[in-house]
């Protein structure tokens, strides 16, 4: 059997390197892939060689270069077979407009990014036990 598959989209190399050790030190096994900004996620995401149940599911920050994790967002939403994917917002941004934005599109949870990386093993947990990976 293979590992649940995570697909980061975050821009920060220190919040990606937190959440890794995060992953680790919660004890989450899952393969994580990262992509930088909006776009190559949505590149990632549209690859041919994809397929739609080969991501458990998507932990996206909203603040990204190129296509914003808002648009990030919709694109998954309106895509035919991967609008059903689970996301799980885990941003700095407490924008009530995008809060209200996320949840119109039905996004799993919103998170805010902690500052430490003990709150952060618990929001690890928190996505974990969402997606039923917690053990």
């Amino acid at each position: 059997m293979t590992a649940p598959r995570i697909l980061l989209v975050e821009d920060d190399e220190d919040d990606v390197l937190f959440f890794r050790r995060a992953l680790r030190i919660a004890a989450i096994p899952c393969e994580l892939d990262v992509a930088e900004d909006g776009a190559r996620a949505i590149a990632r995401l549209d690859a041919p060689a994809l397929e739609a149940n080969a991501l458990t599911g998507v932990v996206l920050d909203l603040k990204l270069p190129l296509v914003s994790g808002l648009e990030v967002l919709r694109w998954l939403r309106a895509h035919p077979t991967l609008h059903a994917l689970r996301v799980i917002v885990l941003t700095s941004s407490n924008d009530t407009r995008d809060i209200d934005a996320i949840h119109a599109l039905g996004v799993d949870a919103y998170l805010v990014k902690p500052v430490g990386l003990d709150e952060l093993v618990e929001r690890v947990r928190t996505v974990a036990a969402l997606w039923g990976l917690a053990r």
